[in-house]
């Protein structure tokens, strides 16, 4: 096992991918309630890509657009209170042009509460890009085998990317963050980047996913400050079962990973290429076989 802090380590190598990790961390998104309904809680979603800001101070069933053929919703006031039975902020696609743009930001909130997803963007639409930025607000998934906030980029080559700023996020059964991308052949991006707030789940903390034996898109988890905190496997990881690259850069923050046999970082590639910077913050991996870095 690594010491605690690590500074300035990189990691650099081709190894084999134990299919499970990547198994699970699918089966853990497929496992998350998402609901299709059609509420439209903030306003009609017009044709194309267009912007919606929820403005009203209670969501008490949450906010779901299905079918959207682009959209951006922005929550920008601190009093906000989404509470989701199935999912709490819920956009997705199965249809529309090609590359449109699904993206969530969640500016100011008091809280995002759902049994499932907290915070969901999924497309499965022909390229484009699903992003959900988190800057403040506390964003709760209270279910088993949930992810906390999550942007799914489909098979058909939509990048996805999670940004953390501040807030708080939280899963007491499940994942923290995740992004990720799938296809037997595809070639979206799985992306991940924390830059403050803090993070605690019981499994996963912030992953980036890439699914399918020939996909070629790079899984990337970027951490420059912020709390990151695992209770029951890895805080950070950047996964694929292709042929793409893995990158896992760190330069500042703190993650921990409690658990035995736990990572504090994780890196690894089927039969792509990975690489791991560590060049600032704390890693602390977890007992028995847990390490701070693991490739």
């Amino acid at each position: 096992m690594l010491p605690p802090k690590t500074t300035a380590r990189q990691c650099i190598g081709r190894p084999s991918i134990a299919p499970s990790a990547v198994a699970l961390a699918v089966a853990l998104l497929a496992a998350s309630p998402h609901p299709a309904r059609a509420a439209n809680e903030c306003g009609a979603d017009g044709p194309g890509n267009d912007s919606l800001t929820c403005s009203a101070a209670s969501y008490p069933t949450g906010i779901t657009y299905t079918n959207t053929n682009g959209l951006t919703l922005n929550l920008t006031d601190p009093t906000i209170a989404v509470l989701g039975t199935g999912t709490g902020v819920s956009l997705q696609t199965n249809v529309g042009p090609t590359a449109p743009e699904l993206v969530i930001n969640v500016t100011s909130v008091d809280s995002i509460t759902s049994a499932g997803t907290a915070v969901l963007a999924s497309s499965g639409a022909v390229g484009g890009r699903v992003a959900i930025t988190i800057d403040a607000g506390m964003i709760s998934s209270t279910g088993a085998s949930t992810t906390a906030v999550s942007a799914i980029g489909g098979a058909l080559g939509a990048n996805a990317q999670v940004t953390l700023n501040g807030g708080q996020i939280s899963s007491a059964a499940g994942s923290g963050i995740t992004a990720s991308t799938s296809g037997a052949t595809g070639t979206g991006n799985a992306t991940v980047v924390v830059t403050g707030g803090t993070v605690q789940a019981a499994s996963m903390a912030v992953g980036a996913v890439i699914a399918g034996p020939n996909n070629t898109g790079t899984a990337r988890v970027a951490m420059s400050g912020g709390t990151v905190l695992s209770t029951a496997s890895n805080g950070l990881a950047a996964t694929t079962g292709g042929r793409g690259q893995v990158q896992i850069e760190m330069s500042g923050g703190t993650v921990t990973a409690s658990s035995a046999n736990a990572d504090s970082l994780y890196a690894s590639s089927r039969s792509g290429t990975y690489a791991v910077d560590v060049t600032g913050g704390t890693v602390t991996g977890g007992s028995a076989n847990g390490a701070a870095i693991h490739t």
